[in-house]
């Protein structure tokens, strides 16, 4: 998973900074796409997106799809604004709000152990985006492009905190995603990619 989420980002992070290709634009051909395979999915699985959607699963369905989008779009900001190798160590401290929130929506419970290794990661990752862009190579945004208003050190905080956002994003995407158990995943990819697909098209 974490393999093929590197490569979409790579390819979103090249396509987006080096070829002109808008944010909402990268957005609206993946949820495309996976719309495409979804409804294929569907198929082949004997699957229906409303009879096979439960009513009690739908409020956690809603939720998914809905911050799902948010994630994704706000994590291409983090993409293109920030090196790469620091956007997705920002993202991947989804881990310790996941843990927060599973503690108070699905009881579970986290060791005391893990709980001072997640902090000590947490800590560390908050020292590495507060390096600031003195120390890193930066990415030459398209000046005429909406960011490209922005100074430099302006574009590196706006990447920071919607990297953090998506970090924040994904963990209630994982809950959700939890309390769709019993939902086979070619309902829930149905219609995760029909709302994003819907809502960005919109934009």
């Amino acid at each position: 998973m974490q393999m093929t989420y590197m490569v979409s980002n790579i390819i979103g992070k090249t396509v987006m900074l080096n070829q002109g290709v808008s944010i909402l634009d990268f957005a609206f051909f993946r949820f495309f796409v996976i719309q495409i395979v979804a409804n294929f999915l569907l198929k082949i699985n004997g699957k229906h997106p409303i009879r096979d959607l439960p009513i009690d699963s739908r409020w956690a369905m809603f939720t998914r799809a809905f911050v799902g989008t948010l994630a994704f779009t706000v994590c291409n900001i983090g993409i293109l604004l920030l090196p790469l190798a620091v956007g997705t160590l920002i993202v991947y401290v989804a881990p310790f709000f996941t843990a927060i929130l599973t503690r108070f929506f699905l009881n579970e419970e986290v060791a005391l152990s893990r709980w001072l290794f997640m902090i000590g990661s947490f800590a560390g990752i908050l020292l590495i985006s507060l390096a600031g862009t003195d120390a890193l190579t930066p990415n030459h945004v398209d000046e005429n492009s909406f960011f490209g208003q922005f100074s430099e050190t302006s574009r590196y905080m706006i990447g920071v905190s919607s990297s953090f956002c998506t970090s924040i994003f994904l963990a209630i995407l994982s809950v959700a995603t939890r309390k769709l158990k019993p939902v086979h995943y070619s309902v829930v990819q149905f219609w995760y990619s029909l709302f994003a697909f819907c809502s960005i098209a919109l934009l």
